[in-house]
């Protein structure tokens, strides 16, 4: 999909990925629209991974109705799977996040593709995990 002169909504754009996607995105010539929250702000923050995962797995059911709903229109929905991230949100947990940066990059060449859904940096790799062995891919997550 030529990008330029699209319009992308932006959820998450004020901080971490989504910040960085807009910041592509309007190179690249589209009008963004976004929505986000105060970090500071916002429960789901402040409880910690078991929200996050619980709001993320919502988020996803969230898009997949949403693209069977608009099926046959110009609104093209994709969903983003990251992995950990550096970002405000993932501040102290761990190493080997991913640069916001590479996650954004990888969801506009997703964008470009029309793709449905984008499995961003190692979640490719827990994707063929999880087919061959969910127990271990639930593992895996546990660990980041």
């Amino acid at each position: 999909m030529e990008l330029h002169g699209q319009t992308a909504l932006v959820t998450g754009g004020t901080d971490g990925i989504g910040a960085q996607l807009i910041r592509q995105l309007r190179a690249k010539g589209v009008t963004v629209i976004t929505q986000g929250r105060n970090a500071e702000r916002s429960a789901a923050t402040r409880a910690g991974g078991p929200v996050y995962c619980a709001t993320k797995a919502a988020l996803r059911s969230y898009s997949q109705a949403l693209r069977a709903q608009l099926e046959g229109i110009t609104v093209h929905v994709l969903e983003a799977l990251p992995p950990v991230v550096e970002t405000k949100l993932t501040a102290g947990r761990g190493n080997n996040k991913m640069a916001p940066e590479e996650c954004a990059r990888q969801i506009v060449v997703a964008m470009e593709a029309s793709a449905e859904e984008v499995n961003v940096g190692m979640v490719k790799l827990l994707q063929v995990v999880n087919s061959i062995s969910p127990a271990l891919a639930r593992r895996i997550m546990i660990k980041f």
